[in-house]
């Protein structure tokens, strides 16, 4: 491979990118979103009331009724964020409600096949006043023998640049089965849209017959830590830890072989794409000059592959946040939010420049589609 002698400036700007403060690593953690607020607001009570109608107070909630079952469900309150989103001097917040509500008929209908009902309000205050409802989903079925998720099962959470949402993991439990569905919703148009679900434990039992353990699978989904925080939206991470099969069990869901998945929102769906049955390699980096090497992490230490030679190097840490490896024979890789390098500070030389894994390039898709010109109207 052809090396490149670095200027000065250069490695000056390397250096400054890197930020060099000590030989431990920090991964740091997810966005954060704001703690909920005080459910009991009045704004609060009169979205609720746009949504659900009147408030009973003999029952303290609202009352409505699914359309779908005819059913009647008692829907309160379980928690509210704000999020600022004042502008030109006005003061003005986003509110973030969710609301969940227990069955009213004791049918077999509405209570064992129904299950409870859970819903979401996103709409705007000014003052202490509701401005305007911007989205609703007032009926989402979910919960068991007319019982709705609980509080705990729901988590407020920052999806990506200004975009902000709900996480729900719900249990499930009938007859030799244990589940929870993870599924993560955010406000879409005037509604509120479920762009990514999976099933991140399950357990099987054949409780018909031997009760033997047929199928386990377990899975943790969390959102990565954004290296490019102007991204709309912020890969998932999946994690498979766990998979028995004692025998043939059917199931529709595609099987996911243990390992960490990486999965991106899809602008044209509106929604994360689903992860394939193989882990998605994030270790392999390809250069605009043809060159290719890989990374292979492993706590503080990694594993870099070059031209065939195998290099041990260690995590430094940084005061920018780049993530940087180096060895002790001056070999050093550099990665930013969308790029990353491979250099040797002390031969002063390039040996890698502009290299881009799978997630890297992604995000250079995003600045480059947002650096193009928007498209022309059509001429009459």
């Amino acid at each position: 491979m052809k090396k490149k002698l670095l200027t000065t400036a250069l490695l000056s700007c390397l250096f400054f990118i890197t930020g060099i403060t000590s030989a431990n690593s920090s991964n740091g953690s997810a966005p954060s979103a704001p703690a909920p607020s005080n459910i009991w607001d009045s704004p609060s009570h009169k979205a609720m009331t746009n949504i659900y109608g009147k408030y009973n107070k003999e029952n303290s909630c609202w009352i409505a009724r699914d359309n779908i079952l005819g059913a009647h469900y008692c829907m309160r309150i379980i928690s509210v964020n704000h999020i600022d989103s004042s502008e030109r001097g006005i003061p003005k917040k986003t509110a973030y409600l969710v609301t969940t509500g227990e069955a009213i008929e004791d049918t077999a209908h509405a209570y064992v096949v129904g299950g409870g009902r859970y819903g979401f309000i996103v709409y705007e205050t000014v003052g202490n006043r509701v401005n305007k409802i911007i989205a609703s989903k007032p009926m989402i079925r979910g919960g068991d023998y007319g019982e709705p998720p609980s509080a705990s099962e729901f988590s407020f959470v920052k999806m990506g640049k200004n975009k902000y949402g709900w996480r729900l993991d719900l249990a499930h439990a009938h007859q030799g089965n244990e589940s929870i569905y993870t599924m993560f919703y955010v406000p879409y148009k005037e509604s509120i849209k479920e762009v990514f679900g999976l099933i991140t434990y399950n357990s099987y039992y054949d409780w018909h017959g031997t009760n033997q353990q047929i199928t386990t699978t377990r899975r943790t989904v969390e959102i990565q830590n954004p290296t490019d925080e102007s991204m709309t939206f912020y890969p998932l991470n999946i994690t498979v830890s766990d998979i028995e099969t004692n025998r043939d069990y059917e199931s529709s869901e595609q099987v996911l072989q243990p390992g960490v998945y990486t999965v991106y929102f899809n602008s044209n769906k509106q929604e994360y794409d689903q992860p394939n049955g193989i882990p998605r390699p994030d270790t392999k980096y390809l250069c605009t000059d043809g060159s290719s090497f890989e990374l292979i992490p492993n706590g503080n230490q990694a594993k870099l592959i070059l031209q065939g030679n195998t290099y041990q190097m260690t995590r430094v840490n940084t005061r920018t946040g780049s993530t940087r490896y180096d060895n002790s024979s001056g070999l050093s890789f550099i990665g930013v939010s969308n790029m990353s390098a491979l250099v040797n500070f002390k031969s002063q030389q390039s040996i890698a420049g502009e290299c881009r894994n799978e997630s890297q390039r992604h995000i250079q898709a995003e600045v480059d589609r947002k650096k193009s010109p928007a498209p022309k109207a059509p001429t009459r």
